[in-house]
């Protein structure tokens, strides 16, 4: 690299050293400095020294080598709870940077602010030590994958009206549950819908007129609410309307139904199983005391079984109860009272055409006028609709019709 300095005396020289010699390796000269220090020193007889200094430097023009994150893996969610993403140090850290001399490389990107939502240009900058640059880009991609929630989400609202007459027409409002969301909720697409009838859902408003052609009445409601993103998310919401049109009839109570032709009462009707060699056939019925006025429709069992939680269910769903002809049941004696209502000995003469014997039965008839005794012991038909075993006692139907 240089031709070495020869030290020269008029004593003569008597020693010599150096710092560096031709041929030597020498690292890149960082940007600023002057380079690496070369030192020639020589010594005299008499221990006089002379020096001689100089400086190599070792330029590098070629840009460092920079390599960007893999574009196709660039997408953040937005932070929970927030409309954007903070950016992180990890986020901004390039695949690879390399430079020609084996120095380090130094390599710079945006600050670390937050982004909305959409795509963003992050542009990444390298420096080597000569300080040659090089700088890449991607696009980071900011998205909203947070579902709207509901502020409340009230399981029942309960109303009760006084006073009107039986299939008078009934406005109701019900509280209409409110949603929020990390960015916006989109109250334009917000659905109201009457889902009483699974198969058939129908709009909906916030005031209601129905007719209560019973005294209990229940209707399950679904709100759906949709953020600037499209995600969505469902509040169910059930209603129970009740009115005291059937407390009385001219100034009397309803009668206890002792007959089943008299269209009084709602039963429901059990089977056990036997074992042990002996085949035990009881058939329990349980009796809901309502209205004077016959029942045109059985009861609506899909409405309680939406309402139940934790029902078991088979392949096809949760089982109905099936309906009996009221008429195939028949009260004979009394068997006990108590605060909920009285247990009757009665028959179930449901085949009598093809030559099946009545089954003994027990009816048990509800004295509670208020409508919620009833539509618990509707409940516990439907839940006794899903177990169906040998040695436990099974539902064999209901009757809610006539």
């Amino acid at each position: 690299l240089w031709v070495p300095p020869t030290p020269s005396d008029n004593r003569g020289v008597v020693n010599t050293g150096a710092s560096h010699q031709p041929g030597d390796s020498f690292r890149v000269t960082p940007a600023g400095s002057p380079g690496t220090r070369v030192e020639y020193n020589a010594t005299d007889a008499v221990g006089l020294t002379g020096v001689c200094v100089f400086f190599v430097r070792v330029l590098d023009s070629t840009p460092p080598v920079l390599v960007c994150p893999d574009p196709g893996n660039q997408t953040r969610a937005m932070d929970t709870g927030h409309p954007s993403y903070q950016l992180h140090s990890t986020d901004v850290q390039p695949a690879s940077a390399t430079d020609s001399s084996g120095t380090a490389v130094t390599v710079r990107g945006p600050p670390l602010t937050t982004l909305s939502g959409g795509d963003h240009r992050i542009v990444l900058n390298a420096t080597d030590v000569a300080g040659n640059t090089a700088n890449c880009s991607f696009f980071l991609r900011v998205r909203d994958l947070e579902p709207p929630h509901f502020t409340s989400c009230p399981a029942q609202d309960e109303v009760f009206f006084t006073g009107l007459g039986k299939d008078a027409s009934y406005t109701f409002t019900w509280t209409v549950p409110t949603a929020q969301d990390n960015v916006a909720v989109e109250t334009s697409r917000t659905e109201l819908l009457d889902v009483t009838n699974p198969n058939s859902p129908q709009p909906a408003a916030a005031a209601q007129t129905v007719v209560l052609a019973e005294a209990l009445l229940t209707r399950l409601y679904r709100v759906v609410v949709y953020d600037t993103s499209g995600l969505s998310a469902s509040c169910n919401h059930t209603v129970k309307l009740s009115s005291d049109f059937g407390s009385s009839n001219g100034g009397g109570s309803d009668a206890a139904a002792t007959d089943s032709s008299s269209g009084t009462s709602s039963l429901i009707l059990y089977a056990a199983g036997g074992g042990g060699g002996l085949l035990l056939l009881l058939v329990i019925a349980l009796v809901v005391k309502i209205q004077r006025s016959r029942r045109a429709k059985p009861a609506d069992f899909n409405v309680i079984l939406a309402e139940m939680e934790g029902i078991p269910e088979s392949e096809d769903g949760p089982r109905t109860p099936r309906e009996i002809n009221r008429a195939h049941v028949k009260i004979v004696a009394n068997l006990g009272k108590g605060n909920f209502g009285t247990v009757d000995k009665a028959l179930l003469n449901e085949h009598k055409s093809l030559g099946v014997p009545a089954y003994l039965v027990a009816t048990k008839q509800l004295l509670s006028k208020r409508p919620h005794d009833r539509i618990a012991l509707l409940e516990e038909a439907a839940l006794m609709a899903q177990f169906d075993h040998p040695h436990c006692v099974g539902l064999v139907g209901v009757v809610t019709k006539g």
